[in-house]
């Protein structure tokens, strides 16, 4: 919350904590997406924790947009493309290398140039497709923090 009123962000990408109902997560990713909503909703009330307002001058604050992501497409309303950063999405999806490929049963950080390649074509072939394009997706919101899950 103290981050939201330094920074005053114009918008906030998140894990999605659910719309209509919580949202399945990895308990991880479940206590990211409360804590971020919790905290956005938080930073627009001005009396709460005012410490940070009389201590550190800092305003009350509400992010005018969300941008919600975790892998359940049927919520998402925006896709956006990244057709100019694939490699990079390839790269850095292949470094989770505790997560998938071989490193799931066996860590160790750093691959062999098989393995390697193996995790960046598993990355590519992941990359959804609309209209040609590669997308990702989000559920994109706009309005009070109270309505996130509406």
């Amino acid at each position: 919350m103290r981050l939201i009123r330094t920074i005053r962000p114009d918008a906030l990408f998140a894990f999605d904590p659910g719309k209509r109902y919580q949202r399945w997560h990895k308990s991880d990713h479940r206590a990211a997406a409360y804590l971020a909503a919790d905290a956005a909703r938080a930073a627009m009330w001005r009396l709460l924790f005012e410490g940070q307002i009389i201590q550190y001058s800092l305003k009350e604050y509400m992010i005018p947009e969300y941008m919600f992501y975790d892998g359940a497409h049927e919520d998402e309303n925006l896709g956006v493309d990244i057709s100019e950063f694939v490699e990079k999405r390839v790269s850095g999806g292949a470094k989770y290398v505790s997560q998938f490929g071989p490193g799931w049963n066996n860590y160790k950080p750093h691959l062999s140039e098989v393995e390697l390649k193996q995790m960046k074509d598993s990355v590519r072939a992941a990359i959804r497709m609309k209209g040609g394009r590669p997308v990702e997706g989000f559920r994109y919101y706009k309005g009070l923090p109270d309505s996130i899950g509406k």
